[in-house]
């Protein structure tokens, strides 16, 4: 929609783009709209990632075999279920991973 997020060679996870409801990842769920990061930046989060999804809302991806998400929650799309807006990773519930 209007972020990206990618995996940088040292296996972190890069945003870019918009930063409403902490989907860049950089700790502030209360960013507003009109707010974007014309570079990437590493996410606040120690994980290393294996794969990225960048949605509308938020974006989600695999660090060893965990399903973790951030960013707007807005009808559960990052699927911690909590309903509030998450701006660092945090894993899904209920997850089963094949």
């Amino acid at each position: 929609h209007t972020h990206s997020c990618a995996i940088g060679t040292d296996r972190l996870a890069y945003c870019w783009g918009a930063r409403e409801g902490g989907k860049d990842g950089l700790g502030d769920a209360s960013t507003g709209t009109g707010s974007y990061n014309i570079v990437p930046f590493a996410i606040h989060s120690s994980l290393t990632w294996d794969t990225l999804f960048a949605g509308g809302v938020s974006t989600c991806g695999f660090s060893d075999g965990v399903l973790y998400c951030w960013g707007g929650n807005s009808f559960g799309a990052d699927g911690a279920l909590n309903g509030q807006p998450n701006a660092v990773p945090v894993p899904v519930s209920g997850q089963v991973v094949p």
